[in-house]
């Protein structure tokens, strides 16, 4: 009885972590560093947002909710 009570609680754990980790997977955008801009290519010491992260300085890491 103590094993399956093992398992179950092995199971249990297993898939709050893989939910956890799908829903709270969020990385600093790699293209502007986690600024949510970039320099401008025109207009020289202008700012765009960066269309990677759309301004918000995270993106979605694998398996992660869109944001």
């Amino acid at each position: 009885m103590d094993t399956l009570l093992l398992i179950g609680a092995a199971v249990v754990a297993g898939v709050w972590l893989l939910r956890h980790l799908s829903t709270h997977n969020r990385r600093v955008c790699p293209r502007c560093g986690g600024t949510g801009r970039l320099t401008s290519g025109v207009v020289s010491k202008r700012y765009r947002q960066c269309p990677r992260c759309k301004g918000t300085t995270f993106v979605r890491g694998w398996g992660g909710r869109p944001e």
